[in-house]
């Protein structure tokens, strides 16, 4: 549960980093533009502090995903281990959005 929490957190803060500079430099290169785009700029002041909850989130929720597996107790029932493939996935989501945000300072006058 916690893992599927830091994952869903993760990409959550992926995206809100991404609110204020990314988002809206996506969204004119694709030709939408004008007064619509002022709006994701009440998120700047917070920026970093959105980029560092996201790598935070991130990084405990592939420490939890990819841990290796505790030493099972001699006797005891095997543990039942579910999928985590959505997990897996959306981690791996926000670890690209947020790469492509972190990075976005060096890219971004190629895009524009």
């Amino acid at each position: 549960m916690l893992t599927k929490l830091l994952a869903g957190g993760g990409l959550v803060a992926a995206l809100a980093a991404s609110t204020c500079c990314v988002i809206p430099l996506s969204l004119g290169a694709l030709g939408i533009g004008g007064a619509s785009l002022s709006m994701f700029s009440i998120f700047a002041p917070y920026q970093t502090a959105f980029r560092v909850a996201a790598i935070l989130m991130l990084g405990v929720a592939f420490w939890l995903v990819y841990r290796p597996p505790r030493a099972e107790v001699e006797g005891a029932a095997c543990a039942v281990n579910p999928s985590q493939q959505l997990t897996k996935t959306a981690l791996w989501i926000g670890a690209a959005i947020t790469g492509l945000v972190v990075t976005s300072g060096w890219w971004e006058r190629f895009v524009a």
